[in-house]
């Protein structure tokens, strides 16, 4: 996939276990891929009755690093 143009994979997402985590971040990082991550948003209603905010995951569970945001900014201004 990688080949194909893979940058990341989201490695923080709102029902991921801490060693689910580690697992992804260490395929991340072996692969040197960009991590990312997910509120899993749906819009008000949230999913399957799960209040869903932006950015934050199901019932406030998320909390993705800042740093994150940053390696995809850096990623998007070498595309320019």
């Amino acid at each position: 996939l990688k080949k194909k143009g893979l940058d990341g994979m989201e490695v923080y997402y709102s029902t991921h276990t801490p060693e689910q985590r580690a697992l992804a971040a260490s395929i991340a990082q072996k692969l040197d891929l960009i991590v990312s991550g997910g509120s899993d948003f749906h819009g008000e209603e949230g999913r399957s009755g799960q209040r869903v905010d932006m950015g934050t995951g199901i019932n406030g569970t998320l909390n993705i690093p800042y740093d994150v945001l940053e390696t995809l900014k850096a990623k998007r201004a070498k595309r320019k």
